[in-house]
């Protein structure tokens, strides 16, 4: 039991520092196609796969194409959305929340444009903005996974562990891998090692 316990907590504790090594990598996180929403029209679908093929300057040519188009296509979410993050990967972090918040602005009720812009405010070190705007994501989607995996991300990087319990806690039966990942070591770290295994 104790071997277990010492191996349970040294993956944790191995597992937090990645976390926390790269919680700021644009491609990993304000680029993280797993919560993107579907595409349909077929330029944005082609500008996709050019991102994550790492072409990012056709991605930009084909998305700065298809808002120049028409005026029906400057109120495509998801182009804007695209736009930022291919701006995140060039480390424009200025052109990135512009485009973030233009998606905003076409879409206020999804969630994760306002988690994308908060990861960039956050590589940015502007904390105040990047929390204003997870905890935003969270009250238009409570248990949006991408929102609780960042902010929980965000307050264990400041070592706000008893935020990240209060945050992760209630939801616990519903959370992904990782933010479970991120639950357990809050309460080892908190001193409550017991819950940590049981979650």
């Amino acid at each position: 039991m104790r071997h277990t316990l010492r191996l349970t907590l040294t993956v944790l504790v191995t597992f937090s520092l990645h976390i926390r090594a790269n919680v700021l990598t644009p491609l990993e996180e304000a680029g993280n196609f797993q919560y993107l929403a579907p595409l349909t029209v077929q330029p944005l679908i082609i500008a996709q796969d050019a991102i994550r093929l790492g072409r990012v300057d056709q991605a930009e040519a084909l998305l700065e194409s298809f808002l120049a188009d028409n005026e029906a296509n400057k109120s495509n979410a998801a182009a804007w959305e695209l736009l930022g993050i291919v701006s995140a990967l060039r480390g424009n972090a200025k052109a990135s929340i512009i485009a973030f918040d233009t998606a905003i602005k076409l879409a206020p009720d999804a969630p994760v444009p306002i988690v994308r812009a908060g990861i960039v405010e956050w590589s940015q070190g502007r904390l105040k903005q990047a929390e204003s705007r997870f905890t935003s994501a969270l009250n238009l989607s409570p248990s949006n996974d991408f929102a609780l995996s960042n902010l929980s991300r965000f307050y264990d990087y400041q070592s706000r562990f008893d935020d990240v319990i209060a945050l992760l806690e209630p939801q616990q039966s519903t959370l992904s891998e990782e933010t479970l990942y991120l639950l357990a070591s809050a309460l080892t770290q908190t001193g409550q090692s017991k819950k940590a295994e049981d979650t």
